[in-house]
């Protein structure tokens, strides 16, 4: 299924919040987490450094993205610092780790291991501010995503989509906005959706290249 929306270039913040729920990539068996995140997110060494401040693979803290490595299908969810306890209990190598007691891995990191570089399952989370930064270039391109997850959000928003929605296109064909959560209900899987914005002169923003 496509799902192809226009919305005015201000409600670009409304439709980043749907990298919370996930997107879905895959990875080739064995990269490493920092790798990985280079590629699907279009960035260097140094965002993932010093801009990803928090990062869970499955729930778990990851400190070291550089050395933790996908082995399987998994969960990733990254954000920059997050305030307060939890926050400094979760950065990356922060000072306060030890707070992490509980939610630590048990360990057999590399139990049920697929071979090496075939390509794995990879549901990718962004928060905050890393979705502030990357999430109008990543839905210009296009992505994946569970059509239950997509129909929850269109639902909740659906009032201010109505309202603001230029072109909506279901299978490349011009839907309404009270169409949409209708159609996600009678379909499983996947969607591909791709949000374009549209600037205050009314003309289209380029999609990046990654």
């Amino acid at each position: 299924m496509e799902l192809k929306i226009t919305v005015p270039e201000y409600r670009l913040s409304l439709m980043r919040l749907l990298l919370g729920f996930g997107i879905f990539l895959e990875a080739p068996s064995g990269i490493s987490v920092s790798r990985f995140l280079e590629q699907a997110l279009g960035v260097d060494a140094g965002y993932i450094e010093n801009r990803i401040q928090t990062l869970f693979m499955d729930g778990h803290a990851v400190d070291n993205p550089e050395s933790k490595h996908i082995q399987k299908p998994c969960t990733l969810a990254v954000s920059a610092a997050m305030p307060g306890v939890f926050g400094a209990a979760f950065r990356k190598q922060g000072t306060y780790s030890g707070l992490r007691q509980g939610w630590e891995k048990s360990g057999e990191d590399e139990k049920n291991a697929v071979e090496s570089g075939r390509p794995v399952g990879v549901k990718l989370k962004c928060f905050n501010q890393v979705a502030a930064d990357l999430g109008s270039g990543l839905l210009a391109h296009g992505v994946s995503m569970d059509i239950e997850d997509v129909r929850q959000f269109w639902k909740r928003q659906e009032s201010v989509l109505k309202k603001d929605c230029r072109v909506i296109c279901i299978n490349q064909t011009k839907a309404a906005a009270g169409q949409v959560a209708k159609e996600l209900a009678v379909k499983t899987g996947q969607v591909h959706i791709q949000v374009q914005a549209e600037s205050l002169e009314g003309t289209k923003k380029a999609s990046p290249t990654f």
